[in-house]
């Protein structure tokens, strides 16, 4: 009888970035397009974030930041919006939803606002 390993899904976790920007995404959406087209374009990118911890590697490593062993950076792309995240052995950092019209500068800005993020969060477990 053979037994079948179960495949275990890594932490997903969210930046602030990413939440205050998607909110962004839906407003702009509801006013050039309208709150029903707004609201099934946020489900669309909702469900791809979901569906991250099930397959990681699924979408295409971002050119314009360097993985390294321990982190791999990654895009969704939705439309003419880029969904980063980075990740790990065991976690999946959803890092922020940037238009593709940005400039890469703004990819690299968004990387080093969430580490500032990381590092702040990680202080404040070890004070509780």
């Amino acid at each position: 009888m053979k037994f079948q390993q179960k495949k275990q899904h890594k932490t997903l976790k969210i930046s602030n970035a990413y939440h205050e920007h998607l909110k962004d995404v839906a407003l702009y959406g509801i006013e050039i397009f309208g709150e029903r087209v707004s609201r099934e374009f946020i489900a669309k990118i909702q469900a791809k974030v979901a569906r991250l911890p099930f397959m990681p590697d699924a979408n295409p490593k971002n050119r314009f930041i360097e993985s390294t062993e321990q982190k791999t950076y990654r895009n969704i792309i939705i439309e003419k919006y880029i969904v980063l995240y980075a990740v790990t052995k065991s976690t999946i950092y959803v890092i922020d939803i940037i238009h593709s019209s940005k400039h890469p500068t703004s990819i690299k800005k968004a990387v080093k606002a969430v580490a500032k993020e990381e590092k702040q969060l990680s202080k404040r477990k070890g004070h509780c």
